[in-house]
């Protein structure tokens, strides 16, 4: 893939543009658990046939989905897309993990398995990574499953750690312990890495010394 976009890389924009928008089709009909000979994913994004007699390369679809949907963002950086490109609505990633109703990070790994994004210009002209819309909701129905248990477990994480915070302060205050021994403690309890529970009650800790200096 790395191999094909450096032939790409100077191609007229109009051929870019058409390519990006094959791989994004393309990307839409990998299937994770499939293999796929490497003519034919070359095929699919620039139309041509290879006239090559030795065998060609087996490529695994979960390892080529974030390949491609890189070949998109890479294409996309030369192209100077407006954000309606091609009537399609772009928002910021930020504003796409909103709408999923999870974090940044589980953004990044949805990418891995298949979340087109672009460059489009910004309202200074600079470039920046959005989503459009369409390519949002087709993962959203595509991935529906995955994604409502990332939601689940993100609730359920923001309560655990919610609890722990209040468990750590009444045993402040009611056994005098430390920062550590409150994270030590709590670490058992609830089969967690004692490291864990301690960055957590840190982090705590940092935000509300600023929040008194605020």
């Amino acid at each position: 893939i790395a191999e094909l976009f450096r032939q790409l890389e100077y191609a007229p924009p109009e051929t870019r543009s058409r390519q990006m928008d094959a791989t994004e089709k393309l990307i839409g009909d990998i299937d994770p658990a499939q293999n796929y000979p490497e003519d034919f994913i070359i095929y699919r994004i620039t139309g041509y046939r290879s006239d090559r007699t030795d065998e060609p390369a087996t490529l695994v679809g979960e390892a080529l989905l974030p390949d491609l949907v890189n070949l998109v963002l890479l294409l996309s950086m030369g192209l100077q897309l407006p954000k309606d490109f091609a009537q399609r609505r772009a928002i910021s990633l930020e504003e796409a993990a909103a709408r999923l109703d999870v974090s940044m990070k589980t953004i990044q790994r949805y990418r891995r398995r298949g979340l087109v994004v672009h460059y489009a210009l910004s309202e200074g002209r600079t470039q920046k990574m959005v989503c459009f819309e369409d390519a949002l909701q087709r993962f959203s129905d595509g991935h529906r499953e995955s994604i409502d248990k990332a939601v689940t477990y993100s609730r359920m994480k923001g309560e655990l750690e919610a609890a722990i915070i209040e468990q750590a302060q009444h045993l402040h205050k009611s056994e005098h312990l430390s920062l550590n021994q409150a994270a030590e403690k709590l670490a058992t309890q609830h089969g967690r890495a004692h490291e864990t529970i301690r960055q957590l009650l840190r982090r705590q800790h940092r935000q509300r010394e600023l929040q008194l200096h605020l």
